[in-house]
């Protein structure tokens, strides 16, 4: 019996010794590219699976995104009519956004999952690659939100303003430029100021990048902005294809209940120095 037990027990003891290093050791590069690709191989194999919705802005709709046989597809319901639609034009949203990212994409696989479309459903933001992009429905047209308008934030906490440089009228004859926080307007090449608004303030701006010029130079409009909350969102990329340290970027991302920017158009006259919220 005593012998029975010692050989019970030394038999215990090996099977606790530890195995190998070659059992234990690290995946090999063919192991990770199985696992990267098991996500696609798995989401192929079902069809015609709806993702959860998404309101449309403040209108009746709604978007959902669906999966299909090779594809993506984003689309749009009428919550009154039932009618769907695909929810923007999916070939030149990528060709737009390949032109914004200087990235290839393709329409059956767009580098978003997710929407944030404008109250009126006209835009919508997505998110590629960690960079804020803005597009409309009507024209697909894309851009990055660092290059315009709906920029991120600086250093100092401010939305950027991308191009800082005066807008110049058709005719090449005035610039419009901002002055504390209003508009301004002078002839070109010179140093003489005639400011064409007075309402303008720090929590109630003009913004210079949405200036546009009547065709006759006569009149121009722009936004006037009401900041909203700023929510960011804080991304850190830990492997850059372009340096070796991690880069780091914020991105401007409203929850629901969130005050949003309040834009008011105006128009102003550079003849009567009037102006008038549209």
């Amino acid at each position: 019996m005593p012998s029975q037990a010692i050989r019970r027990t030394l038999t215990v003891l090996i099977g606790l010794l530890p195995f190998p290093a070659a059992a234990w050791a690290q995946g090999t590069p063919a192991d990770y590219s199985r696992a990267e690709g098991l996500r696609a191989r798995y989401e192929a194999a079902a069809v015609d699976i709806a993702g959860p919705p998404g309101a449309i802005g403040r209108t009746h709709r709604f978007w959902y995104r669906k999966s299909v046989r090779g594809a993506e597809q984003f689309v749009a319901i009428d919550a009154e009519t039932l009618q769907k639609e695909p929810a923007f034009n999916h070939e030149k949203i990528a060709a737009s956004l390949s032109l914004a990212t200087g990235r290839s994409y393709k329409a059956t696989a767009l580098p978003f999952n997710t929407i944030a479309f404008t109250e009126d459903g006209s835009a919508f933001t997505v998110n590629v690659d960690g960079t804020a992009c803005r597009c409309t429905v009507a024209d697909s047209a894309c851009r990055r939100l660092d290059d315009g308008p709906r920029g991120g934030l600086n250093a100092g906490g401010r939305r950027q303003r991308g191009d800082e440089s005066p807008r110049v009228s058709p005719d090449g004859k005035w610039e419009a430029f901002i002055n504390n926080y209003n508009i301004a307007i002078r002839p070109a090449g010179t140093r003489t100021i005639t400011p064409l608004s007075t309402d303008g303030s720090e929590g109630n701006y003009y913004e210079l990048a949405s200036i546009r010029w009547a065709p006759d130079s006569q009149k121009l409009a722009a936004y006037r902005v009401r900041p909203g909350y700023r929510r960011e969102v804080h991304y850190v990329e830990s492997s850059p294809e372009d340096q070796v340290q991690p880069k780091h970027s914020t991105l401007i991302y409203a929850k629901p209940g969130d005050v949003l920017d309040i834009d008011q158009p105006v128009l102003l006259s550079v003849a009567t120095r009037q102006q008038m919220a549209v």
